[in-house]
């Protein structure tokens, strides 16, 4: 007798769930997806035991009929697609027919259903995958299905599941997630028998937004919208002073699906690259919207990924829409720039951020503060020459015409319109005119966002410099303290972008070769990037099996070869272990020029003559992203003369 065999129903499905159903957030997404999907207008979820108890889910849909309930928890049933064409034109949130049946097998279900149609519904219990009971009951018209003692039969799996509070937190993302998306929906939550949250249909996306989130995240959001072709991308984006230590608040949803693909987390992480530090995360509310035949979603067993016909085009429309809104609203730091006042105006009912025992989005409206750079030594009159020889050099670079049209130029992204899908447009929360949220939520509006001047555009006078590391200056009505260090490394890092693209980067010869061993990975990382090295000034080659040769390197840097190739190849390291961009040398070149513009400016502790604190100020007014320096710090703190005046308590007319 042969060894192998076809498998029976009852372990298939269990194979299947685990695919399908990893943890009790799956359970929800899977019924909530059906319950969108059937045209409710209501869904109510009840949830016990953060989802190992009960997960419960009723709607107000179509529901379904005597046949189609009992044959709805076999494997691939489904009313979406019949033919292997219909794959390619995907429209509805479920369509393999798998997910009943797979949660069916894990758990103990009670399916209670009804079309209008129908004078009586329909109730079939199933536990582990087994018919137990199908008869008539009573109910309105729609889908109720309860899932209970989810597990119970693979005991081994509830071992992998987390603490109560975090498997509940999965939960209330999936539910945030799908009710921003679906505003016209009415959510109501409950866990424990107690109200988690309540939302009505919204007129506007801000204004879900808004209801889910809260008015201080709502606060720091500002709209983008892209298109190209066929292809949309529309939602809004957090301000750069707003950051996270987690992508708990970036958000992407594909034609009204709710999905964490790589491909588009990393476009995102583009658009905001050298804006805020590495290791933070905005957060980003991101709809992409284009045919259906152009992106396949069949690619993952919990839909949560897909693949697009064009990858390319949409890293495109994504970074270029969030970076054109960035750098059009990129925020000065500003002091006392928002009140801590409650928003006037009633709340909606409640929001996610106030959900008992699970934080949802209440933990996206906390920030990581970036590391401060260590404090450098040597005597101040020492530092005076050092940094006043560092700026010495570049002054003769000057900026001709072709050099600042160069350094400012880049296109501002207009909102297109495009088609409605989904009801969700930008269209419905801006206006030419002022707008807000509609009375009775807040008098916060998607136009809050940050508006900053064109700083080329700016007349700063120089007051003078403040513990040998910030500058102190002044335009005609706020005073600015600009960061010397980070101020030079942005000048320094599009300067140095700049030659690169002309291919005009110096180099300087050491007089003897540095060489030092690497290990066999790290040789094939310099092997692999050793002809871009090259275009950036370094001279770097093999010098045996695991040595190499460093006989050049870029004239701005002022320490060993050695050192800094080092640190390259940490910065390749980190950039493939994180997966960022669209390939290791396209995000190392970034990070190198970085490298190099940090490792030749001036720095804290350093005093500076006026009149090359003055050409800093200049210089600064030239370049294309003056207030982050490459790395996502701040350049510039802006105390508003009305906050300053206040502060005394004088008015500006007194």
């Amino acid at each position: 007798m042969g060894k192998i065999f076809i498998l029976p129903d009852r372990v298939s499905n269990r194979i299947a769930a685990g695919e399908v159903v990893d943890r009790p957030a799956s359970v929800v997404k899977e019924l909530i997806e059906n319950s969108i999907d059937s045209g409710a207008n209501e869904i109510e979820v009840r949830i016990e035991g953060s989802g190992r108890k009960l997960i419960q889910v009723s709607d107000d849909g179509c529901g379904m009929d005597y046949d189609d309930a009992i044959i709805s928890l076999e494997r691939h049933s489904t009313s979406k697609i019949k033919n292997p064409e219909d794959l390619d034109l995907i429209s509805t949130l479920g369509f393999r027919g798998e997910a009943l049946a797979s949660i069916a097998s894990v758990s103990r279900l009670t399916l209670l259903t009804k079309t209008p149609e129908e004078s009586a519904g329909t109730r079939v219990e199933v536990a582990g995958g087994k018919l137990l009971k199908v008869e008539k009951a009573a109910r309105e018209s729609g889908t109720t299905i309860r899932v209970e003692e989810l597990f119970f039969n693979t005991p081994a799996r509830l071992k992998f599941l987390k603490s109560d509070s975090a498997e509940m937190r999965w939960i209330v993302r999936i539910l945030t997630n799908y009710a921003v998306v679906y505003k016209d929906l009415k959510f109501n939550v409950f866990d424990g028998g107690k109200s988690l949250f309540r939302v009505s249909p919204a007129k506007t996306l801000f204004e879900r937004i808004h209801g889910l989130a809260g008015a201080e995240l709502a606060r720091s959001l500002m709209p983008f919208e892209g298109k190209s072709g066929e292809i949309r991308a529309f939602g809004y984006c957090s301000h750069t002073n707003h950051k996270r230590s987690s992508r708990d608040g970036l958000h992407f949803y594909i034609n009204g699906r709710s999905v964490d693909d790589k491909l588009i987390s990393s476009s995102v992480a583009a658009s905001y690259k050298s804006l805020i530090p590495p290791g933070s995360y905005p957060s980003v509310f991101l709809f992409i919207e284009l045919p259906f035949d152009l992106v396949d979603v069949n690619v993952h067993p919990a839909k949560m990924e897909a693949r697009f016909r064009s990858p390319n085009l949409i890293r495109q429309v994504i970074e270029e829409s969030i970076r054109s809104a960035l750098i059009k609203s990129s925020p000065v730091l500003k002091i006392a720039a928002l009140s801590s006042e409650e928003p006037k105006g009633k709340p909606v009912e409640q929001s996610a951020a106030a959900m008992p025992g699970a934080q949802g989005f209440s933990d996206y409206l906390s920030g990581s503060a970036a590391p401060s750079r260590p404090a450098a030594s040597g005597s101040s009159e020492s530092r005076k020459e050092e940094a006043n020889n560092l700026l010495k050099t570049e002054k003769n670079y000057g900026a001709s015409a072709e050099t600042v049209a160069t350094r400012r130029s880049g296109g501002d992204a207009g909102f297109i319109p495009g088609r409605k899908k989904y009801k969700l447009s930008l269209e419905d929360n801006i206006d030419a005119g002022d707008q807000t949220v509609s009375s009775g939520v807040s008098d916060v509006s998607p136009k809050d966002f940050f508006i900053v001047p064109d700083l080329s555009k700016i007349s700063m006078r120089l007051i003078g410099q403040f513990q040998n590391s910030f500058i102190i200056a002044q335009t005609d009505d706020d005073l600015m303290i600009i960061d010397q260090h980070v101020a030079h490394e942005r000048i320094r890092y599009e300067e140095i972008k700049t030659r690169y693209a002309d291919q005009k980067m110096e180099s300087q010869g050491l007089l003897i070769p540095e060489t030092f061993e690497v290990t066999r990975e790290d040789y094939i990382i310099l092997k692999d990037i050793a002809e871009d090295l090259t275009h950036l000034g370094f001279q770097a080659e093999p010098f045996g099996e695991r040595t190499w040769a460093v006989k050049a390197i870029p004239s701005e840097i002022k320490i060993s070869g050695e050192r800094i190739i080092r640190e390259i190849i940490d910065l390749a390291e980190d950039i493939g272990k994180s997966g960022r961009g669209a390939g290791l040398k396209d995000n190392l070149l970034e990070e190198v020029i970085a490298l190099i513009a940090c490792r030749g400016s001036v720095s804290k502790n350093m005093p500076l003559e006026r009149d090359k604190m003055e050409w800093l100020l200049s210089q600064l007014a030239l370049c294309k992203e003056p207030y982050r320096c490459p790395h996502g710090r701040p350049v510039i703190l802006r105390i508003e003369r009305n906050e300053l005046f206040k502060k005394f308590g004088r008015s500006l007319k007194s």
